[in-house]
């Protein structure tokens, strides 16, 4: 793990760590970052998953009907 020295507004630090009931600082960004990153990727899997659908609804409107 590396140690970066950054900026952060302590007002949503604070709220934060009270929210997610952590006591330290660096285990309160570490978990707020692990959170965006699932996020980001449960996102684009909802995105994949809806181009599929629509290609798949695409392709069964595009199919002669049986009559």
């Amino acid at each position: 793990m590396s140690e970066t020295w950054i900026d952060i507004d302590d007002e949503a630090l604070e709220d934060a760590m009270r929210l997610a009931r952590v006591k330290a600082q660096d285990d309160m960004v570490n978990l707020a970052l692990r959170e965006y990153v699932e996020r980001c990727r449960r996102t684009e899997a909802r995105l994949r998953h809806l181009q599929i659908t629509r290609g798949r609804g695409e392709a069964m409107a595009s199919r002669p009907s049986e009559a």
